[in-house]
């Protein structure tokens, strides 16, 4: 059945090379344009003073997205016709913890530093959720549910 995790459920994710691939290349050039400013930014002016919290915050969210793919290729092809929105919402959810969980880490061990290093978060999470948005939609779409 379409819910029970097998591996011929789970071998299915690494049959579409060509939408792994996109996803994949894409990701990677998602990755590229949040990191290549920071690379510029190093050390330069207030924002420069973050750039290892902020490559934590890029890669904790490359994870996320890859785990979301997964996820949703699994799902998709589940009887259960709910399964897909759960993990959607989920994956949001966590999204939201994550950043939550980032800005308390940060300031509790940085008390005295401006807010400044927030910006660079909430772009991170805006990019990584058109990203989602839009391969989500076209999983849904080529699934044709």
């Amino acid at each position: 059945s379409g819910d029970k995790f097998n591996i011929k459920n789970f071998s299915f994710i690494f049959c579409h090379t060509m939408s792994q691939k996109s996803f994949f290349l894409s990701l990677l050039i998602v990755d590229l344009i949040l990191v290549l400013p920071l690379i510029f930014f190093h050390n330069r002016g207030e924002l420069g003073e973050y750039t290892i919290s902020n490559l934590i915050t890029i890669f904790s969210f490359s994870f996320l997205s890859i785990l979301l793919y997964i996820l949703s290729i699994y799902t998709l092809r589940s009887t259960n016709k709910y399964l897909f929105n759960q993990v959607v919402f989920g994956n949001m959810l966590l999204k939201m913890i994550l950043c939550i969980a980032i800005v308390m880490i940060f300031k509790s061990r940085h008390p005295e530093a401006s807010r400044v290093f927030a910006i660079p978060l909430i772009i991170v999470f805006v990019v990584f959720t058109i990203f989602e948005t839009y391969y989500l939609t076209l999983m849904v779409r080529k699934s044709g549910k």
